[in-house]
């Protein structure tokens, strides 16, 4: 069958989020699988899910514009190229999870947990699946990142311009290609990072 593109919107109400949010996923994986075929995207905009456990759970091309993911369990999860523009994901697990060529423009990280995750570019592919060879990078600008756990976090030509990390420890992380101008750096920790052929134009107190 066709792909709706109207998506799966979850209902806001408590008691129906359990089923709506099941079924979401089950019709999004479709979706994914099926290269849009069949089953119907994910849009869970300004949708409440804080605390929901989605560990391993695939969402890539998700739209999650303005959600409440505070204190979400994320860790494994795919969300490549899934739209979190203006969410809040404060205190969410994103331990290991593939967010490249997600969309996390003035998303709230704070004191998120985003050990060895990926947020590198992502393959586009066209309508037949095949490479076109273009990449789309991660985009985290003017993202909210106090305090946040980036240790062995690969961020490869992610740009994070304008965005504020005071705090928090990307050691290990791999800056190559990143872009971090204008981002604010106070206090944050870099030991052992890669920062190969990042720019890094930081801001008054970010040495």
């Amino acid at each position: 069958s066709a792909a709706d593109t109207a998506g799966v919107r979850l209902s806001k109400t408590v008691d129906a989020l359990a089923e709506d949010l099941h079924r979401a996923i089950v019709e999004h994986q479709r979706w994914v699988d099926s290269l849009g075929r069949e089953g119907r995207q994910a849009v869970l905009d300004a949708v409440e899910l804080r605390w929901v456990d989605l560990r391993g759970k695939n969402l890539s091309g998700a739209l999650l514009r303005g959600a409440d993911l505070r204190g979400t369990s994320l860790a494994g999860a795919l969300l490549i190229m899934a739209d979190l523009s203006g969410g809040t994901l404060d205190g969410a697990d994103l331990r290991g999870a593939n967010l490249c060529g997600a969309n996390l423009e003035r998303a709230s990280l704070v004191g998120a947990d985003l050990t060895h995750a990926r947020l590198g570019p992502a393959n586009i592919n066209g309508a037949d699946g095949r490479p076109t060879g273009r990449q789309q990078p991660a985009n985290l600008r003017f993202a909210v990142l106090r305090g946040a756990l980036l240790p062995h976090c690969r961020l490869t030509d992610a740009d994070l311009g304008g965005s504020d990390l005071t705090g928090a420890d990307l050691s290990h992380a791999d800056l190559d290609g990143a872009d971090l101008t204008g981002a604010t750096l106070t206090d944050a920790r870099f030991d052992r990072t890669e920062p190969r052929g990042a720019k890094r134009a930081m801001s008054a107190g970010g040495e």
